[in-house]
């Protein structure tokens, strides 16, 4: 069993991508680059979700970006130029091979993040 539970790496997860963002330049407004402890419940639980999905389905990087893309489109967001809580709009939404590289980062981190906290079989 892991020391850690899903909401923890879930932490974990959010906050290395926050440093990668702001290490790519990129922007934070909006409230993605905040903190853990000041996001919804709801986000908290997206990114929970998608952490329990690797870890009982552990999938490559360009399958977890598209379960992530399907649940956006699930929930009503569209691919736009920017990153938009009102619009609905994000940068992201685009297949794997359209992705920047710095964009595919995001995905293999996230799923190192997750393996790295999880019991090894």
């Amino acid at each position: 069993m892991s020391p850690f539970d899903t909401l923890q790496i879930a932490e974990v997860a959010h906050g290395a991508n926050r440093a990668l963002r702001r290490a790519l330049g990129e922007e934070t407004k909006l409230g993605r680059g905040r903190a853990w402890a000041l996001l919804d419940t709801a986000f908290k639980q997206r990114l929970a979700d998608g952490v329990d999905q690797q870890r009982l389905e552990p999938v490559s990087p360009e399958v977890c970006h598209e379960r992530w893309m399907a649940a956006m489109q699930n929930s009503g967001w569209v691919h736009g130029e920017t990153q938009d809580l009102i619009m609905m709009t994000h940068p992201n939404l685009l297949p794997w091979d359209e992705l920047p590289e710095e964009q595919r980062a995001k995905d293999r981190l996230f799923i190192a993040i997750i393996a790295a906290l999880s019991p090894q079989p």
